[in-house]
């Protein structure tokens, strides 16, 4: 009777486990939390409401409407689109530092929203002080919405929007080169533009 009564505890534990994680794990992708090791900077998304941050069906159906930088070192926070400001966020992606035994940069890339390329054989660096940022205009827009990509210090400073693009854009980020790179077909020929991080 004991053995049964261990057993059912174990399965039981096992079902509970099983339905939590995968929630968990949801909600990350939906959620920023995260630190910068090269920098130690914290990143938190911000939602209008408060209880979208927690709560994975709301915060599925609701983008981040902002990003809170703190600074631990001076114990002191800001927003990244100012505060109050609600400009729909659906990636994040900064450099966290140089992996010696790959020879890549090491990133975050929140969403996975962000194309990288040529991160081989990089010539050892630190991590850049830039953080990227993508928007979507209206985040109930299915067909082809449009998106904006931002580039700023990772403290938040000197924000600036660097290009509009949709779901056809053809753009990846060439990181040996600390570029981003965005490519056109027309006339069966291959135009490539290029804006330095």
């Amino acid at each position: 009777m004991k053995r049964l009564k261990n057993i059912i505890s174990i399965s039981l534990l096992a079902l509970l486990t099983t339905s939590i994680v995968p929630i968990s794990d949801n909600l990350k992708k939906f959620n920023i939390d995260t630190y910068d090791a090269s920098t130690g900077f914290y990143y938190r998304s911000v939602y209008s409401e408060d209880e979208f941050a927690y709560s994975l069906e709301k915060a599925r159906d609701f983008p981040i409407d902002n990003l809170f930088i703190f600074d631990p070192k001076s114990n002191r926070g800001a927003y990244l689109f100012g505060p109050g400001g609600t400009i729909h966020i659906t990636d994040l992606y900064f450099e966290t530092g140089f992996n010696k035994s790959t020879n890549k940069m090491e990133t975050y890339n929140h969403n996975n929203s962000f194309r990288e390329r040529n991160n081989v054989n990089v010539t050892e660096r630190a991590a850049m002080d830039l953080l990227l940022v993508i928007t979507i205009s209206d985040p109930k827009e299915k067909k082809n919405p449009s998106y904006s990509l931002w580039k700023a210090e990772k403290s938040g400073r000197n924000l600036r929007k660097v290009m509009i693009f949709s779901n056809r854009t053809n753009w990846h980020i060439d990181v040996a080169n600390k570029m981003i790179r965005i490519l056109d077909q027309k006339d069966g020929k291959i135009m490539v533009n290029a804006i330095d991080l």
